[in-house]
């Protein structure tokens, strides 16, 4: 298998870990029960729509397949939850390449940037943790911020690194300071603390990060594709891969 090939199924594992995990919050956040789901941990209903957040990610793969990069504009005109989208797929892309990541992040701002290049750093990170190519004994949050510069985005993942394992995700959110908005300078840090708290469980993650509630659709999103590259899409339940509607191109 060539490069790019290679590139593109990483890419792809991590559209199907965030379209999942998309359609799983969206249908939870519509629910009048909600509280009763997570309480519960009760599957929603099939079938499971997709948001805007997921159509970008598939534009970004779109770009990816045909040019091997990056339409310069996609970044910068996007909402913050999907610009964090295109971020993920770009570090499952580049995941053998930091240096590819950091020529695709395009910001307004250096918080904006270094939280994007942030989840991109963890989607690749997640997957090398997968492969069994990252150091012993450290966290994600350790992997990704070794390639941050310090300001309040680096700031807020140490916060997140010194939280106690097992926190409840409603305390960690508070901690960290999200407060339901989709800005993607709230969403890494949290969203990243979530995945690096049950890289190796799907479901449990996508549980955790649920109950915080909040941006609870791009928080789910975000950790479903961050967590799918540690997994594998064999990491996935099926049940859930069957609810999710399919996408376009498959």
């Amino acid at each position: 298998m060539n490069l790019h090939n290679t590139q593109l199924e990483r890419a792809q594992l991590a559209l199907q870990g965030l379209s999942i995990g998309d359609a799983f919050g969206q249908q939870l956040a519509q629910s009048e029960q909600l509280s009763t789901l997570l309480e519960d941990r009760i599957v929603p209903a099939a079938p499971w729509a997709t948001t805007a957040i997921t159509a970008s990610a598939v534009a970004c793969l779109d770009d990816l397949r045909q040019h091997g990069t990056l339409r310069t504009h996609s970044l910068l005109a996007a909402r913050p939850s999907e610009a964090a989208a295109t971020a993920l797929l770009l570090g499952a892309f580049f995941a053998d390449d930091f240096t590819g990541i950091g020529n695709h992040i395009k910001a307004h701002t250096i918080e904006e940037g270094t939280a994007l290049s942030a989840l991109a750093l963890a989607a690749a990170w997640a997957w090398r943790i997968g492969q069994g190519a990252a150091p012993d004994f450290v966290t994600l949050i350790d992997l990704v911020l070794e390639y941050l510069p310090q300001n309040s985005i680096s700031t807020r993942l140490q916060h997140a690194n010194a939280l106690s394992p097992g926190m409840p995700a409603p305390f960690g959110a508070a901690w960290l300071g999200n407060t339901g908005s989709d800005d993607t300078r709230e969403i890494a840090p949290f969203a990243i603390w979530c995945a690096g708290s049950y890289l190796n469980d799907y479901s449990g993650a996508l549980w955790h990060t649920a109950f915080a509630q909040g941006a609870l659709t791009a928080n789910c999103a975000i950790v479903g594709g961050i967590v799918a590259l540690a997994t594998g899409a064999q990491g996935i339940p099926h049940e859930w891969q069957q609810n999710r509607v399919a996408l376009p191109n498959g």
